[in-house]
Order: structure tokens, then C-alpha cells, then sequence
């Protein structure tokens, strides 16, 4: 409600200050396409979270990711952006037999590969935005590729955990394996495809025209929004990127805001479809949430190593 009051207030400024075209849709079919491909894509992301886990030892039922990806997909917004590792750890202790570390762990190098994959997808349309040559996505595309690819390796990993062990005097054992972290890329990189052409076809129901160059900002403006902490959910940030990005390709700067908060209002309407969706999936059995409550109540945690 926080959410969305503040984006209320938001736009009655920008429409007082002729900032800001209030929302005609031109094509209720692509507005709908819009949401599916914008669905499909919080989906993709349930699948690969899965998919990282299972290649690391740790299984979830498919409605159990979908449970871990959607329950806490508000939560970027209060408490912020740490709470959603907080509570997608918690998702996975309870669930495997893990250390309470180590699920924090795990869901960190998810979110951390996460924005990876929608760092290199950027590249063309950063590129683009600071008006330098796109020939020199020659050099950086790969040199992207190669560096994941160097993080896969388990010698990589070691070699990062003897530092992270000599800086925080803790004893870090566990690696990833490299297929885990390359299918997670690859994952997650379709989760960003799928995102930025559901924000090019919303684009076009409501009557603005974009370029693929442009729905690209996309990432870059999410990338920008987690960066900046103090910003729950990105807001404001992400979409200052996209109406700056926009006016950049030639967009009007009327349409460029309008289109932005647009964005945000449509992604957040995805994510309390697919958060409700989390709620009623009956991922979690009667016997499972009675164990879990029992545990809850009595203050009595299983030992896990």
C-alpha cells in the first residue's frame, strides 16, 4: 500500500506539472501478451533458481520455487532489498538440509549472478546510451562471457573464498559447480529477454513506439535501482534510467516519463500476480506447514550441519 500510494503521489505531480499523459491503451491484446510474457519471465526466473539448487544438492519441488521466488517478491520494497535474501534463505533451510549460512550464501551468488546476466545484456544499449561505437561490443561482450566463464571454476571460486577467508577470518569450503553457474546465466538472461520485449510490447498497447535498443534499458535501469541501496525496490531510480534512456533515443520527454512509471506500475502488477500465485500454490503440504508451525511455536530447530 506504501508502494503504491507513493507512486500515486508521484504522478499527480508529474501531471501538474504537465510531466506525466495519463494511461490510454490503444491494444488491450498486447497489454495482455504483455503480462503473459511479463509472467513468464518471474516463471523462468522459479525455474532457474530450482535448476541452481539442484545442481548444488539442494532439491525443490517445482511449486516449492515457485513458492521461493514469489513469496518474498514484495519484500524488496519493506524492508528492502536484503530482506528478500533473508527470507528466500529461510525458504531453503527450512527445506534442506543446510547450514543457515550457507542458504544465505547461495541465494546471494543467485541474486549476485542474477545481475550478471542482465549486466552483459546491458552492454548493447549502455553502449548505445553513452554514445560510444558499437564496435566496441567486439571487446566487452566477450570479455563478459570470459569472466563468468572464469568464475565457474571451482579453482576461481577457491581462490575468491582464501581472500573472503583472510578478510572476514571465516572458513569458507563450499564451491559452485560450473555447469550450475552458467545454466543460472543463461537462466537468468532469458528472464531479462523476456522482460525487456514484455516492456516493448506494453510499450506498444498503450501507443509508444521503442526501439529493442531501448527496451534493453530495461536491466540497465534494474541493475542501477539494486545498486542504489537506499532506494526499496529501486523506486524512482529505475525510472529515472528509463525516461533519461528514452529521451536519449529520441523519445519525447512527456512520453518518456509517462512510459517509465508505466513500467513500474505494469512490473508491479506482475509481481503481485505471481506473489498471490505463491500464496495459493499449495507448495508446501498440510503435514509440512504443521511441522513447520510446531517448530515455530515450541522454539525447537532441528540440527543441521
Amino acid at each position: 500500500m506504501i508502494v503504491l500510494a507513493s507512486i500515486i503521489f508521484v504522478l499527480i505531480y508529474l501531471y501538474k506539472n504537465h510531466l506525466f499523459v495519463p494511461l490510454k491503451i490503444f491494444n488491450y491484446f498486447y497489454l495482455f501478451i504483455s503480462i503473459v510474457i511479463l509472467t513468464l519471465g518471474f516463471f523462468m526466473d522459479a525455474f532457474t533458481i530450482r535448476l541452481f539448487l539442484k545442481l548444488n544438492d539442494i532439491k525443490l519441488t517445482l511449486k516449492e520455487s515457485v513458492c521461493l521466488s514469489g513469496k518474498f517478491i514484495l519484500a524488496k520494497y519493506i524492508p528492502g532489498k536484503i530482506g528478500v535474501i533473508i527470507g528466500k534463505a529461510a525458504f531453503i533451510y527450512e527445506k534442506s538440509p543446510v547450514s543457515k549460512y550457507r542458504s544465505i550464501e547461495i541465494v546471494f551468488v543467485y541474486q549476485f549472478l542474477f545481475l550478471i546476466s542482465a549486466a552483459i545484456l546491458s552492454i548493447i544499449t549502455l553502449f548505445e546510451y553513452l554514445n560510444i561505437q558499437s564496435a566496441n561490443l567486439v571487446y566487452f561482450l566477450p570479455l563478459s562471457i570470459v569472466l563468468v566463464v572464469l568464475f565457474s571454476f571451482k579453482k576461481s571460486q577457491q581462490m575468491i573464498r582464501f581472500v573472503l577467508g583472510k578478510i572476514t577470518k571465516r572458513n569458507f569450503v563450499e564451491t559452485y559447480s560450473q555447469k550450475s553457474i552458467l545454466l543460472v546465466v543463461v537462466g537468468t538472461m532469458i528472464c531479462w529477454l523476456l522482460w525487456a520485449f514484455g516492456f516493448w510490447v506494453m510499450a506498444v498497447s498503450i501507443g509508444i513506439a521503442i526501439s529493442i535498443h531501448a527496451a534493453l534499458l530495461f536491466p540497465l535501469a534494474a541493475i542501477i535501482g539494486v545498486i542504489i541501496i537506499i532506494s526499496p525496490g529501486g523506486l524512482g531510480v529505475r525510472e529515472g534510467v528509463i525516461s533519461a534512456g528514452l529521451i536519449f533515443f529520441g523519445l519525447a520527454k512527456t512520453d518518456s516519463i509517462s512510459l517509465s512509471v508505466y513500467s513500474r506500475l505494469w512490473f508491479l502488477f506482475g509481481e503481485i500476480i505471481f506473489f498471490l500465485l505463491a500464496i495459493l500454490t499449495p507448495g508446501i503440504s498440510n503435514k509440512n506447514r504443521h511441522e513447520e508451525w510446531h517448530r515455530l511455536s515450541s522454539g525447537i530447530h532441528s540440527t543441521k550441519k
